[in-house]
């Protein structure tokens, strides 16, 4: 994800670009719905286990109840943990069947 914010900083000068990892102040993720809120759109970079995370289904739930576009990306290389479409949607199904 820091290459695609790299790219997209690159591409649209002046495009603020929030990554949780690069610009949680100190770790709060108490605030993770109001970054979601102030954003345009949601990239949601999918890999194994992602919708298992606490986190990532709070953001997922702010983007939608604030009608925020979900763009998902999914990286089929398994260095970076990373799957077909087919096995996303498995993990998506199987997380939605979980609760």
């Amino acid at each position: 994800m820091r290459v695609i914010k790299l790219r997209l900083s690159t591409l649209l000068p002046g495009i603020r670009v929030f990554l949780d990892v690069d610009d949680l102040r100190d770790g709060n993720m108490g605030d993770l719905e109001e970054y979601v809120n102030s954003s345009q759109f949601f990239l949601a970079f999918i890999s194994a286990g992602y919708f298992r995370s606490y986190n990532v289904c709070r953001e997922l739930r702010a983007s939608h109840h604030k009608k925020k576009p979900v763009i998902p990306v999914i990286d089929h290389h398994s260095s970076h943990s990373g799957l077909t479409f087919t096995e996303a949607e498995g993990e998506l199904i199987s997380s939605k069947e979980a609760r």
